[in-house]
Parts: structure tokens; sequence; C-alpha cells
């Protein structure tokens, strides 16, 4: 009976080592992945704002053109007149972090989806417009007309959308500035 205590009091201290140091790495590992997670979830947060900050500037004239109805002389809420820059382009930021979006709560993700995937619905109805608004064919220019209604409203409406999506994302960076 001796010899039995003699080996499990030699092994016991071996296995209780093993266990409290695998469960020390995991613990460790656990809290270096988190960390890692944390940071790229708000460096992804981080490049979106900067991305919906880009938009808005670069789109700011036209929702004070379409919301204000503040036409250049010489036009007015009747002629047709799209943006001659693109408003989202195919090779941005939001196609790089298509599936990294979706690491965000449901209601968050689904907002950026339905506002980027507005977005490019506005971005092929303006390239529908400058095509067609001039055409021969009546249909084309009256399809014309209303993408460019769809279009204006299309725009006026994620104005609201690109400032609530950046205050929800500089939440999660941490910035409570505007």
């Amino acid at each position: 009976m001796l010899q039995w205590w003699s080996i499990i009091s030699a092994i016991l201290p071996v296995v209780i080592g093993a266990i409290v140091g695998g469960s020390a790495t995991f613990l460790g590992s656990y809290y270096l992945w988190k960390q890692q997670q944390e940071k790229e979830f708000k460096n992804i947060a981080n490049a979106l704002v900067i991305d919906l900050e880009r938009i808005y500037n670069s789109n700011y004239a036209w929702w004070n053109i379409y919301k204000n109805k503040r036409y250049p002389p010489g036009l007015n809420e009747n002629s047709i007149m799209p943006p001659d820059n693109s408003f989202y382009d195919k090779n941005s930021l939001y196609f790089i972090f298509t599936h990294d979006i979706f690491m965000y709560d449901y209601s968050l993700s689904s907002q950026i989806y339905a506002f980027y995937s507005k977005l490019l619905d506005i971005e092929s109805e303006r390239q529908y417009v400058i095509k067609n608004r001039d055409a021969e064919d009546p249909i084309r220019r009256m399809l014309a007309r209303e993408f460019y209604n769809s279009m204006k409203s299309g725009i006026i409406s994620t104005e609201e959308q690109i400032l609530g999506l950046r205050q929800q994302l500089k939440e999660i960076i941490g910035d409570s500035t505007s």
C-alpha cells in the first residue's frame, strides 16, 4: 500500500501542474485572442467611419441641391441633373469588409448593409440616367426621369443614414465626438 501512495504522491504534482499550466495557457491565449478581436472590431469600425465621412463630404453638395432645392442658375427641379462623379465605387472599403460587417450586432450590420445597398442602387440609377436622359426613345427618357427621381430621393435619405451609422460606429471605437 505504501508503494501505491508514493506513486500517486509523485504523479499528482505533475498532473496538477499540467492542468494549471494548460489552464493558464488557455486563459492567456483566450485573453489575447479577445483583445485582437476587439482591436480588429474597432479598426473596421474606424475604416467604415472614414469611408462614411468621405461619402458624406464628397456628396454634401448634392444633398444640399436635392434636399434644399438649391439648383444652379438656369436649372430647376424639373432639370435632370445627376452628379457626374460616382456615388460609390465597387472597389471601395465596403467590398473589402463585406464579411466583417456581420461581426457587429444584427441591427448595426443590417443598417450598414442596407445603407451600402442603397448607395449601390443610387449609383446604378445615376449611370442609367446619364446614359439615357437624352435618348431618342421616349420610354428610355421616361425611365431616366423615374430613375432620376428615385436617385434624388435616395440621395436625400442616405444623409441621415450616414450620420446615424457614423455615430454608432464611433461609439464602438470609443470616440464620442460627432
